[in-house]
């Protein structure tokens, strides 16, 4: 099943993400402040606007699974209603060249803590960025998305279809797509103490 999507500029990774849309027919879980020592600067006076549109017409199920936008997912989670059985969402995917380090950690956190990587990607509920990077001679500055967005743990190999190339010196836009994933991941018992609800909230990706 085909599904209409605007074009993107010819890449040879992301024509296998697009293939993959086509053919078919990404922690999720409410965010927490980015921590300030390993997230770039968010510039105040660079508020978010909404004048984004919604994702385009794209499969309401997958394998009898309803999908979901962000906020449907994230509020189907907080009221009980999405455990670790498979959940299907839709969305915008994309990854934003962030090119920052994080300090070292005395503890060693659990896989899906994301540690230095939380805000390297996601998918956002409306047609922007999961995080729009502003670079400057002196500074690189953070804009949040206008909608919802959602952080899942994405494995290498699946982190390796989705990766997106640059465009010249901009980042790719946001690619259109359906994924099935689920949360309480057993995983995350080898997390932070701290961490371990976020962990257990994280939506983990299963397939495209």
């Amino acid at each position: 099943m085909a599904f209409p999507m605007r074009p993107f500029m010819n890449s040879g990774r992301v024509a296998a993400v697009l293939a993959i849309v086509v053919a078919m027919g990404l922690t999720g879980c409410a965010e927490r402040a980015p921590d300030p020592a390993t997230s770039p600067a968010v510039d105040p006076t660079d508020l978010p606007t909404a004048s984004q549109t919604p994702a385009p017409t794209l499969p309401t199920t997958v394998d009898g699974l309803t999908v979901m936008t962000v906020s449907e997912l994230l509020a189907a989670r907080q009221d009980g209603k999405a455990d670790a059985g498979p959940s299907a969402l839709k969305g915008y995917w994309s990854m934003p060249d962030l090119g920052f380090s994080c300090p070292a950690t005395m503890a060693v956190p659990g896989e899906l803590e994301m540690y230095c990587r939380v805000w390297s990607f996601g998918i956002t509920e409306l047609d922007e960025m999961a995080l729009e990077i502003h670079r400057s001679a002196n500074q690189t500055s953070a804009r949040p998305p206008a909608g919802p967005r959602l952080v899942p743990f994405v494995s290498e190999p699946l982190l390796a279809v989705l990766r997106l190339e640059p465009v010249g010196a901009q980042p790719h836009p946001p690619v259109p797509l359906v994924v099935v994933g689920h949360f309480d991941d057993p995983r995350a018992a080898a997390c932070q103490p701290e961490a371990r609800q976020a962990c257990l909230d994280r939506f983990v990706l299963d397939r495209v």
